[in-house]
């Protein structure tokens, strides 16, 4: 059973904007399944920012902030480890939809 915030139609509502984002050419949505157990993710959320100067940074949210890294290898690499255990995007887009359904 999964938590419902909000309700079920805000809940089916944002489960269906994340499809509708899932399509994007420039989005990529996986999940980690909790089978996966701990993994890079757990740490808190991180953004690889790409520019076309090829001057990446990383952007952390922490609770004291935010904080723009000029070297975002660690990041790049957790992302990496991240991917190998998430699902894949078909399976992602798939569960969401599940789950979307369940709220109908």
């Amino acid at each position: 059973m999964r938590p419902v915030v909000g309700g079920s139609e805000t809940m089916r509502a944002q489960l269906r904007h994340l499809l509708d984002c899932a399509a994007l050419p420039a989005v990529e949505l996986r999940i980690v399944p909790f089978a996966a157990g701990a993994h890079s993710g757990f740490a808190g959320p991180f953004t690889i920012l790409r520019f076309r100067d090829d001057r990446d940074l990383a952007h952390v949210i922490t609770r004291a902030g935010d904080i723009y890294l000029e070297d975002p290898e660690p990041f790049a690499q957790a992302l990496r480890r991240i991917k190998r255990v998430a699902l894949s995007q078909r399976e992602s887009v798939a569960m969401i939809a599940a789950m979307a359904k369940e709220m109908a």
